[in-house]
């Protein structure tokens, strides 16, 4: 990875794909994650815009669940003076530290939903890494698995229906599991 949190390498298999890795920016909800991201030049490339995609789930107000983002100059705004380099960092990478006019709909409904239960920073943290694992006793869903670097996630034992996030510094936020469990889209 260099310096500017960002490594791309073209695929063995096809030259028009690139993997590539984004290292989540400082003070932001993102900050110590790792994120793996797919960019693919079209035969029209430069005239037609890169396709870029996250592949590690990301909660984002500008980024769908297939990992689709939603920025302007990878659609209409696209230039064939932009440089890939250019694209991935300053845009994709910032993208991450800016929060404004998040045009995809079904998230941001979410974001509204969650803003009553627990602040944008905590959710972000907390969201869903299938490759991390910690269990909730007593929660009568399927496993639940979560990235939390900020905190722990925890139920109480014996069950209560309630699920409680620590942060770090102390502050404990309490909420329903099934508020949580909507949140997710898990069934309970």
């Amino acid at each position: 990875m260099c310096s500017t949190g960002i490594s791309a390498s073209p695929s063995e298999d096809n030259m028009r794909y690139f993997n590539v890795m984004i290292l989540g920016p400082t003070q932001s909800p993102y900050e110590g994650g790792v994120f793996k991201l797919e960019l693919f030049l079209p035969e029209e490339y430069p005239m037609a815009a890169p396709k870029v995609r996250f592949l590690t789930k990301i909660y984002h107000p500008n980024i769908d669940k297939l990992g689709r983002i939603c920025l302007d100059i990878l659609k209409d705004k696209w230039s064939p003076a932009l440089q890939i380099r250019t694209v991935l960092l300053s845009r994709v990478r910032s993208e991450l530290r800016i929060h404004v006019d998040p045009p995809e709909k079904k998230v941001v409904h979410k974001f509204k939903m969650i803003g009553k239960l627990v602040s944008y920073d905590t959710e972000v943290t907390c969201y869903i890494e299938p490759n991390k694992i910690k269990k909730l006793k007593g929660v009568k869903a399927k496993e639940l698995i979560f990235w939390t670097p900020c905190g722990d996630i925890f139920v109480d034992d014996p069950p209560t229906g309630k699920v409680h996030f620590r942060a770090i510094g102390g502050l404990t936020v309490t909420f329903p599991v099934e508020a949580f469990a909507l949140v997710n889209n898990y069934a309970l």
